[in-house]
């Protein structure tokens, strides 16, 4: 581990918090320097490690190796990808399927309890025999999955081929996902590429088609996934399959990776809409479609839906925030989304972003002249926030018009 890193391992949850607030101040154009926002794809994942483990419930547990496969969108082609649609289906009847466990206790076998949270020791016995039951039944819960696909049985066939590889190969996949650094991965230097290489080829021995699995985990955590065929261009240990491979599955998962974080765009929740306002993840979306030859397209799409957040969701929870006049664990990601959806409406083809910022711009100027006499910490936080939607000039020129003389007191 390098010592910057470690420093960072070592600093507590609020420190981790101000150094990557800090890190992502965008500047006067409203982009985060490259040289942190490689600092922080290396920061990012380290502060999700943070977060307190979530309840081992076996739907969750089971089937985490199938996760980095999951898409929101419908899969065309041959791609070994698992729409979630086929998800609570197929968890329904593998929990009605009267599933055994024999982790080589005294106690024989036992039912495997769907409610109930997994235990670790019990986690690779009920893997076992959860991927011997989907291989074994394939046919029957491609029926069922069908039945989240609007009956598209070809499309359910290889949901559930792609499942049963994911839980056969489990361990391989985890420790992918352990090697790989996590998106938004800006390019593939030379000791990434001979990793890839060496696991591609190992995947390949061990099961013919597994390293496609190897490639679209990597793909959809580049920023470029038009980069990646490009590095083995040249590289050593690449074969001429890899190359191959590689170029398939950028030409085959652009479409789906456009149309998957369309749809995930699309999804009502609050918190998932906010996250949605991410310039990494909308870049990755242009690229894919300009890939796929539907930019203007989807950036139709794309500004329908991050203006309906934008006024919707980010605007209430700004709100919110603002009237509760204490500090909110959402705060930080409120002001994440307002300094991204300024750096994505200067974007070409999503400029008419910039209605929805002028819209949260006279809501804080609003604010702002009602409570002008009071001053003090609350206009201070009122004025940072118009500066990341609006400006750093905007708001001096805004703080010089209310407060003449002087700034405001903290």
């Amino acid at each position: 581990m390098s010592e910057p890193i470690r420093f960072f391992e070592d600093l507590d949850p609020p420190a981790r918090q101000r150094l990557l607030r800090r890190l992502e101040k965008a500047g006067p154009d409203g982009l985060v320097p490259v040289e942190n926002l490689l600092i922080r794809q290396h920061l990012r994942p380290g502060l999700r490690r943070l977060r307190p483990e979530r309840q081992r419930q076996p739907a969750r547990v089971l089937l985490l190796p199938a996760e980095p496969f999951l898409v929101d969108a419908p899969v065309s082609g041959r791609l070994p990808l698992i729409p979630r649609a086929v998800l609570s289906p197929l968890i329904r009847r593998l929990a009605g399927a009267g599933l055994r466990l024999d982790g080589g206790r005294s106690d024989g076998e036992r039912p495997l309890d769907w409610s109930q949270p997994l235990s670790a020791a019990d986690e690779p016995a009920a893997r076992r025999v959860l991927a011997a039951h989907v291989a074994r039944e394939r046919d029957a819960l491609a029926t069922v999955a069908a039945t989240g696909l609007g009956g598209d049985m070809a499309g359910a066939r290889r949901a559930v081929a792609a499942l049963a590889t994911c839980l056969c190969h489990a361990d391989r996949i985890a420790g992918w996902c352990a090697d790989v650094p996590a998106g938004p991965i800006l390019w593939i230097d030379d000791p990434l590429a001979d990793l890839l290489a060496a696991q591609f080829a190992q995947a390949e021995r061990a099961e013919d088609g597994l390293g496609t699995l190897l490639l679209l985990l990597v793909a959809r955590r580049m920023q470029n996934p038009a980069l990646l065929p490009a590095a083995f261009a040249a590289q050593a240990r690449a074969s001429a399959a890899l190359a191959a491979a590689s170029s398939a599955v950028v030409g085959e998962i652009a479409p789906v990776l456009a149309a998957d974080a369309l749809a995930f765009l699309d999804r009502p929740t609050v918190p998932e809409a906010l996250a949605g306002i991410d310039f990494f993840r909308v870049r990755h979306l242009l690229t894919c479609a300009e890939l796929s030859g539907s930019r203007a397209a989807v950036a139709g799409r794309l500004e329908h839906l991050l203006g309906r957040t934008a006024t919707g969701a980010l605007q209430a929870e700004l709100a919110a925030l603002l009237d509760s006049g204490t500090p909110s664990v959402a705060a930080g990601e409120i002001e994440r989304s307002l300094r991204e959806l300024a750096a994505l409406a200067r974007l070409d083809g999503l400029d008419s972003l910039s209605g929805a910022l002028a819209r949260i711009e006279a809501d804080l100027i609003a604010r702002l002249e009602r409570t002008a006499a009071a001053g003090g910490r609350a206009m201070v936080y009122h004025l940072h926030l118009l500066e990341l939607a609006a400006g750093s000039d905007r708001a001096d020129e805004v703080r010089r018009r209310l407060w003449p003389r002087t700034p405001p007191s903290p």
